[in-house]
Parts: C-alpha cells; structure tokens; sequence
C-alpha cells in the first residue's frame, strides 16, 4: 500500500495533533489536517484502518543513544539498561529501553522514554481504537542523509540527526547555541523547506521508518486483534488440515481400492461378452455392446423365428401341464426345432400338437414309445430359421 497515515502528538495530551495521509511513491501528501487535542485521535480511526498508520512523538521526550555490545546475545542485550545508567537522570525501573536494529560491529541504536510517558501514549491510542504500527521519537525517525549532520525545521523547533547524533531536538535559540559544538563534529546542513504545506508534510519527506525505532517493544507492544484471533485459531486450524488431509488420503485410498474392482469386474464383464459372442473381434464397451445385442434380439432382428416358435409353444405347456419337456435340438440344416416330451398317455401329447398347430406351427407328431412310466416321443416344428 503506497500511502501511510502519519500522526504527530505535541508534548502534551491537550496540544493540537497533526495529521497526513502520504503517498510514499509519489512523495506527496494526498490528504491533511490538525486536531484540537490528543482526545479527538478517534477521529482518525477510520483512515488508521484503511491505511498503515504510524505516530511521531516529541524527541525531546525521547532520549536517542547508542551501546556497543561485544555481540549479539541475549544476556548482552538485557545489560543495555545498565550501560545507560551514566546518561540517565531517573531511575532505569522507570524507563523504557527501545532497541533498533545493529550494525555490523555490534553497535545497536536505543531510545529511553519514561515508562509513565509512553504508557500515556499507548492508552491514547488504544482509547482512540487506533491500530497503530509503530510510535516513534520524530528527530531520530529521520533518514540518515548525504549530510554528516542534518537539521530540519518543525516550526519554533529543529529536529537534528547525523552519525554521531542519533536524535536532537532544539527551539530556534537552542540551535543557535549549540551549533558551534555540534559543528565540531560535522558542518551542520540546515533543510529549509520551501514546498512543504505544513511541517509534518516537510518531516515526512525526510522520515525513514524501517530504520527508526519503534518504542511499542516488551511490555509496550500493542496486540492486533486480527492477530490474536489468527493465533488463538491456529492449533485448531491445523487440526482441521490434518483431518481434512486425512480425509482425502482416505477418499483416495477408497477411490483406488473401488477403481481396481471396477477394472476387474469390467475384466469379468469382457470375458462374458466374448464366450456369449466369440466372434467378435473389437470390444470397446461390452456393457453397452452387449445391451445392443439383446435389442436386436428384442427387436425380431436376430435369432426371431427360433424365439418366436419357443414363444408359442408356452401357450401349449400352460394348457398341457402333464406334458413335460426332456430335451430340445435344433437342426440348422433342415431349420427344424425338435422337442421331446413326456406325458402320461399319448392323447395328451396329441393334444398338445394340436395347440401348436394352433398357434400357427407347422409341427407333426414322430415317433412314440409307451411304457409304465408314461409315453415319451418327439414333436418336430418346421420352418424356424
């Protein structure tokens, strides 16, 4: 996101409050304006959420020091408090020790705020629901220019910064006293603003916030809602992957288990189609090859006068039921169906005849044999081919 809400809060909670909404890209301000006091920071809410939104606070509240450390520890970083005891004039419980980020040989940026100072900021923003990424000393947010030592103007005040002064901030006479002893360390460059519409609009043109140091660290740190709720989600969350990975192995799992006796019932279902139709040389889908050729059969299209006489001759069993059938052969020469029957007397088996001539089949009685058991002979039906 290009533009940032930048807020400045005067040296006490009743002082007008300065704001701009700044395009980083285009180094311009696309949006301004000045609270009568810290108590309308509420006012400001909606931008804060629309857009990254950083507090500047008075440097002279801030003291901006350095410490060299042998390295980077932990137990090195906690004894900065102790290598400031010299330049503190208050107790270091009371103080709050921000740390910015090294240099190469271990020597770490650190700005000491009164604890009682930086909690009354916090509570004002935390009040005007403001989420806040960052709350920084003005003078030492400043970006380490070309300059060795670099004063920009903040109306009756000037906010110096150079290699040897981490962060300054003076009144107009001030400066004018301690020019000579900060010359003796660098020419000292005076940044006269003549565009800018306000001076946070000029500050900002020379503000470097990924170098500066936030003073919301340890015990100051503002919570994000968002982020607590994400953190306080997050084990669930990942339970609910792993089921749902778990889930899917297991519907993969299934899928290939139902995917292997799907092949081999298909295997079973071609193995069928070939010994019913061995003369079938292409097989692409046997189910539907199959369906299609007991339509045809359905249809009168294949095999019908075979049917057709096997059809009638039920009407001939139902009337008969005495009549039993033993055997049945089809001579393909002759296109003769022969049936041998078993009745109990022979007048049944005529009987029988006659219905199948009345069902329109040319048969004729062969030869019959009667013994104790009943009358066993055969009926030839001619013409079915």
């Amino acid at each position: 996101m290009d533009e940032v809400l930048l807020i400045s809060l005067g040296h006490r909670p009743e002082a007008p409050v300065q704001w701009l909404l700044w395009n980083q890209q285009r180094g311009s301000a696309s949006d301004s304006g000045c609270l009568d006091d810290a108590g309308q920071l509420s006012l400001l809410a909606e931008r804060a959420v629309a857009h990254p939104c950083y507090v500047l606070v008075p440097q002279e509240q801030v003291l901006a020091s350095a410490v060299q450390l042998p390295n980077g520890s932990r137990a090195a970083l906690e004894a900065i408090p102790f290598q400031l005891e010299e330049q503190l004039c208050q107790d270091p419980e009371l103080l709050h020790v921000a740390v910015g980020k090294p240099s190469a040989d271990h020597r770490y940026p650190v700005s000491v705020v009164a604890k009682a100072q930086l909690a009354q900021w916090r509570d004002l923003l935390i009040a005007a629901a403001l989420p806040v990424k960052g709350l920084f000393a003005d003078a030492q947010a400043l970006a380490p220019g070309d300059a060795p030592l670099l004063a920009v103007p903040q109306g009756e005040r000037w906010l110096v910064k150079g290699v040897d002064c981490p962060g300054l901030a003076l009144q107009q006479s001030e400066l004018e006293s301690w020019q000579p002893l900060l010359e003796r360390q660098a020419p000292l460059q005076r940044l006269e603003l003549q565009s800018a519409d306000s001076p946070l609009q000029g500050l900002a043109q020379q503000l470097s916030l990924e170098l500066a140091i936030n003073l919301l660290q340890g015990e100051f740190k503002l919570r994000d809602p968002v982020r607590d709720l994400l953190q306080h989600w997050r084990l669930p969350a990942l339970l609910g992957l792993v089921l749902l990975g778990l889930s899917l192995l297991s519907l993969g799992l299934e899928n290939y288990r139902l995917g292997q006796l799907k092949a081999g019932l298909d295997g079973q279902v071609e193995a069928l189609y070939r010994e019913a139709f061995p003369a079938a040389q292409r097989i692409v889908n046997p189910r539907l090859q199959m369906e299609r050729q007991l339509a045809l059969l359905q249809q009168g299209q294949a095999g019908a006068p075979l049917l057709r006489a096997l059809d009638k001759s039920v009407g001939a069993f139902q009337q008969n039921g005495t009549v039993k059938l033993t055997g049945l052969r089809y001579d393909g020469v002759s296109g003769a169906l022969v049936l041998e029957l078993e009745a109990p007397q022979y007048p049944e088996l005529q009987q029988f005849n006659t219905v199948l001539t009345q069902q329109g089949l040319a048969s004729q009685l062969g030869q019959f044999n009667s013994g104790q058991q009943g009358t066993r002979g055969q009926i030839t039906i001619q013409g079915v081919r």
